[in-house]
């Protein structure tokens, strides 16, 4: 066996030893809604190479103000408008992988009052038997005038969202 062989077949072990690994990375939010708090995860291997932003322009803010726009007596499109740049207002978090059947969740410690549990977290991204720390991240927290904002826009409480 010459070296260029070898090296495609470690190659092929490590690569079948990551496929088997299971899991899966991306970034999550955690929003309030009318009547409850709702986990968003979007798994990288399923929506793209998506951050917080993208996902929230492109996934969240739709539903959010569908879900608020008669509460508000609003139209969904004009919500769905005022909202789109506030996405640092909701708590979120990201998921790496950091080995095989190894990850880190990057998040702000923030889950407590929303009834959102890790639990919910580590099975959205298929993370069960898998090796996880839980990282505080300050990138993770809420921004205070993304907070304000939304809590104006939906008439929450300010420390609500």
């Amino acid at each position: 066996m010459h070296a260029g062989e070898e090296d495609r077949i470690t190659t092929a072990r490590l690569v079948s030893r990551l496929r088997e690994s299971g899991g899966k990375e991306g970034v999550y939010f955690v929003v309030r809604f009318p009547t409850r708090w709702r986990l968003y995860a979007f798994a990288w291997e399923d929506f793209g190479n998506l951050w917080h932003g993208d996902a929230w322009r492109r996934y969240v803010v739709g539903d959010l103000a569908e879900a608020w726009a008669a509460r508000l007596q609003t139209s969904v499109q004009a919500l769905s408008h005022e909202l789109a740049p506030w996405w640092k207002g909701f708590r979120r978090g990201r998921v790496q992988r950091v080995g095989i059947q190894e990850y880190t969740i990057f998040h702000a410690d923030d889950l407590a009052d929303t009834g959102v549990t890790r639990e919910r977290v580590l099975n959205a991204f298929e993370l069960a038997n898998r090796k996880i720390t839980w990282s505080l991240d300050p990138q993770e927290q809420e921004n205070p005038e993304h907070r304000a904002a939304l809590a104006r826009l939906l008439h929450l409480a300010p420390s609500s969202p």
